[in-house]
């Protein structure tokens, strides 16, 4: 494996944990340096399902 796949790897591991945390989009940009808005969002979805009414 090459060293920046095993980087994208642990960052979106890191992501998880701090979406598991309830970490904010700005939050988890301050500790990744950057975001990808998309990532952000279906990781949110599956750990943080929104309830129907």
């Amino acid at each position: 494996m090459e060293t920046k796949d095993l980087e994208n790897k642990i960052d979106k591991l890191i992501m998880i944990e701090l979406v598991k945390s309830g970490a904010t989009r700005d939050q988890v940009r301050e500790v990744l340096g950057t975001l990808n808005n998309n990532e952000f969002a279906k990781i949110n979805s599956i750990i943080n399902p929104k309830q129907k009414k």
